[in-house]
Order: structure tokens, then C-alpha cells, then sequence
């Protein structure tokens, strides 16, 4: 029953997290929204490791990840939120589940993890239906569209380079060590940018704002993740990958419902060709095997 519910909390979690990030920038300096939600995230993560006593671990090998993932999270927490700015919050899930292809394509290349037919189907409908949507955006005349989608798929490439590397090395660290130590190189990076941009806070803030990043900071940071992690422990990895194909139906729903976003047909094509890429590539051997044995 704990995992039921753990896996139900990260599709709810993670299909919120859009909606809630573009709701915490609005009428707000998108550097100031970003870094205040990781130094949330940041002191609860420190305040978890204070009362359970544990210890970080900082020998060469962990330090080495953790910048390896808090570079990645700096990078790519910047693209996604200026991102936000131009494209639904829908969208920004749908693009962002690519990044399990990309891990894959990655990690081909860089680990020398197997890469068989399926996965090579399932990255041609991913390309097929990223296609479609940008195309989409480009025909009906939407320049910042247009930028907002090259933006997720920047912040979808650095996300994954950091996700390999992070497993290349520190695949022995405790998965809130790894957040914890991520975060501690990440929030000093958005502190400067933040600083450099002028370090203006908000003159108004609403509640709806306010609130919005600090449900990003405790529960999309912290909270999701360590219930992904629980999950990941304790079923297999194919189970586990449903997340990736729900949370953007439960996105693109709490978008159109909540935020006003309108979804068109070649927007649902083309999200559809990237669901079936991803179920492909995730769950495509056992049938393909069983076509190759009929034969």
C-alpha cells in the first residue's frame, strides 16, 4: 500500500510541478522564483540530514557527482523556468519526458548500455511527435513558442548529461546525499546569477505566488523526489517508468482545467507520438520478441 501511494504522490507531484512553476513566476523575476525555491529545498534537505544524524559524504568520488548534478540542475532548472515563460505548462511535461530517450541515447554512447530495436522506435516517435508540436508553433506565427520549446529541449539535454554522469559516478550514494550535495553546489550558482541580475526582490508578492514556490521548493524538489527513489527500490524499473507517461496527462489536464491553456489536435498528436515513443521504448522488447518468435 506504501508504494501505491508513493507512486500515485510522484505522478501527482510531478504533474503539478509545471503548472505551479509558471504560476511562481508571474509578476516575478524568474531568477529570483528558481533560486528561492532550491534554497527552500536546500535548507530542508540540511534539516532532514540534521535529525536523522547521517552524515554527507564528501570524498573525492561523491564531491565529483555532486557538481556533476548541481551543475545539471542549475543548467537545466534555468532553461525550463525561462522557458515557462513562452509555452504552456502542459507542453513543459510532455518535452521534459523525453528526457528518458535522451538518458538512453546517452548512455549508449557514454556507459555502452544496450540500445535495441525498441528503444530506436520509441526515439522515432519521440522525434515525431516533438516534430509535430514544433512545427505547430512555428506555422501558427509564435516566435516565442518556438524559443520556449528550444529552451525545454536545451534544459531536457543538460538534465540528462548530468543524470548519466551522476550515474556513471556516484551510483553508490545515497539517493538524498545525491540531492542534498547537488543542491549545495547548485544554490550558489543561482544566488550569483540571481546577484548579477540586479538582486531585486519582488516589490508585491501574492499568496498564490508565494505559495507556489514553496510547494515547488518542499515538494517538487524534496518530497518528489525521495518518493521516486522509494519507488525505484522497491519495484522494477519498468513499473516505476510509468510516471514519465502520466504526469503529463495529469499536466496537460490541470493546465486546460486550471490555467486556461488551450491544447489543439495537432498539440494532442503530437503529444500522443511522444507517449507512444516513450511506452515503446520502455515496453517494447517483450513484443517485439514475441513478433520475431512467431515468425
Amino acid at each position: 500500500m506504501a508504494i501505491l501511494f508513493a507512486f500515485i504522490g510522484v505522478v501527482i507531484i510531478w504533474g503539478t510541478t509545471p503548472l505551479a512553476l509558471q504560476w511562481s513566476i508571474v509578476n516575478v523575476n524568474i531568477l529570483f522564483a528558481v533560486m528561492s525555491r532550491m534554497v527552500l529545498g536546500l535548507i530542508v534537505c540540511l534539516i532532514t540530514y540534521g535529525v536523522s544524524q547521517n552524515r554527507i559524504p564528501f570524498h573525492k568520488k561523491a564531491i565529483f557527482t555532486y557538481f556533476s548534478g548541481g551543475l545539471g540542475i542549475f543548467g537545466a532548472m534555468v532553461s525550463t523556468y525561462w522557458s515557462a515563460q513562452f509555452i504552456p505548462s502542459g507542453w513543459i511535461s510532455v518535452i521534459f519526458g523525453l528526457s528518458t530517450i535522451v538518458t538512453g541515447v546517452l548512455a549508449y554512447f557514454w556507459l555502452n548500455e544496450p540500445f535495441g530495436l525498441e528503444r530506436w522506435i520509441g526515439l522515432f516517435f519521440g522525434i515525431l511527435g516533438l516534430a509535430i508540436i514544433f512545427i505547430h508553433s512555428s506555422s501558427s506565427g509564435s516566435h516565442q513558442a518556438t524559443l520556449g520549446i528550444l529552451g525545454i529541449l536545451s534544459a531536457v539535454i543538460i538534465y540528462t548529461i548530468s543524470t548519466v554522469a551522476v550515474k556513471r559516478f556516484g551510483s553508490d550514494l545515497p539517493a538524498m546525499a545525491t540531492t542534498t550535495g547537488s543542491l549545495m553546489v547548485a544554490v550558489p550558482c543561482f544566488i550569483l546569477a540571481w546577484m548579477l541580475d540586479g538582486g531585486q526582490w519582488p516589490e508585491v508578492m501574492t499568496i498564490k505566488v508565494a505559495g507556489s514556490i514553496i510547494y515547488l521548493g518542499i515538494i517538487g524538489s524534496v518530497v518528489g523526489f525521495a518518493l521516486y527513489y522509494f519507488i525505484l527500490k522497491n519495484i522494477d524499473a519498468s513499473k516505476a517508468m510509468l510516471t514519465t507517461l502520466l504526469a503529463p496527462v495529469v499536466a496537460l489536464y490541470l493546465g486546460t482545467t486550471l490555467n486556461g491553456e488551450i491544447i489543439n489536435a495537432r498539440v494532442l498528436l503530437g503529444t500522443g507520438m511522444i507517449l507512444t515513443g516513450l511506452a515503446a521504448y520502455q515496453w517494447g522488447k517483450p513484443l517485439i520478441n514475441r513478433l520475431q518468435g512467431a515468425k
